[in-house]
């Protein structure tokens, strides 16, 4: 009993160390610990695996600085998932510092093996919202004359294809702008062919779970939770995957402590009565 005590009994020190080892230890390796995976997340899934190899998605890098942690995931693995599937992109960022994400993911993908020009497009930052979505739909090349390179629209491969809304096969809106549903749903209306998905923060999710049922929102998944469904559905694991195993693994650690205290608390009495019967 007394050896047991000394187990369950542990000392604030090694209390930190077990918890903070069990929580980096999955951001290091992602363990892939079960999800459930939710309707939404399978039908953005099946959004995306309704595209044929060379069609165009458009990207629209809409985060905050704020917003790196729980919206970049998904916009990754939503991006690798389409190249591996031969899908086109086409990058622009709505805010500043989507620039800096959107020139993250060109990164990311042509470490892969990526053309720029030709699997992969970087804009940058346009400024205008409501209307610079509409001027970009209306007339991309009018509209942005130039990549975030410089270079003229005109002359890379893959904006021949792409001259306005009627080209592009799926709009990823990356955001947590709470006018974000209702703005890119009056403004993709006219571009039935074009399905408008979401990857959002979860504090906008239930806006967008509105416009689901309707259609105007093809589909969208929600926040690093989305996204970590998302990556295990596609078996792309990546940071919200680790960023659940984190979680899943910090809760069954508190689980652990409060049962090993419970029983410290319910020994201590019986080991010290013990020692003074000796």
């Amino acid at each position: 009993m007394e050896r047991l005590y000394k187990i369950v009994n542990l000392s604030r020190p090694a209390i930190y160390i077990i918890v903070t080892v069990l929580l980096l230890a999955p951001l290091v390796r992602p363990l892939g610990l079960p999800v459930p995976i939710s309707d939404a997340t399978r039908n953005y899934k099946a959004a995306i695996d309704s595209m044929s190899p060379g069609d165009i998605m458009w990207i629209l890098s809409g985060l905050n600085v704020e917003m790196g942690v729980e919206l970049m995931p998904g916009m990754t693995a939503t991006a690798n998932y389409a190249y591996n599937r031969g899908i086109k992109i086409v990058l622009t960022a709505p805010t500043p510092a989507g620039y800096e994400f959107a020139k993250q993911i060109v990164a990311d993908l042509q470490s892969k093996g990526a053309v720029y020009g030709e699997d992969i497009v970087n804009f940058g930052y346009i400024p205008g919202e409501e209307a610079a979505i509409a001027a970009l739909l209306s007339d991309f090349h009018r509209a942005a004359p130039t990549d975030s390179n410089g270079t003229p629209v005109g002359s890379i491969p893959l904006m021949q294809r792409v001259k306005s809304g009627t080209d592009f096969s799926m709009a990823v809106v990356v955001t947590g702008d709470a006018s974000a549903p209702d703005m890119y749903t009056r403004q993709f209306q006219p571009f039935p062919n074009c399905m408008l998905t979401f990857s959002s923060q979860g504090t906008l999710w239930p806006k967008i779970q509105t416009y689901l049922p309707t259609g105007q929102v093809k589909a969208a998944i929600n926040s690093q939770r989305g996204a970590a469904e998302f990556e295990l559905l596609t078996g792309l694991k990546g940071r919200a995957a680790a960023a659940m195993d984190a979680t899943s693994i910090g809760w069954l650690t508190f689980v652990g402590l409060v049962i090993f205290g419970n029983l410290a608390h319910y020994l201590a009495p019986k080991v010290n009565a013990g020692k003074e019967g000796e």
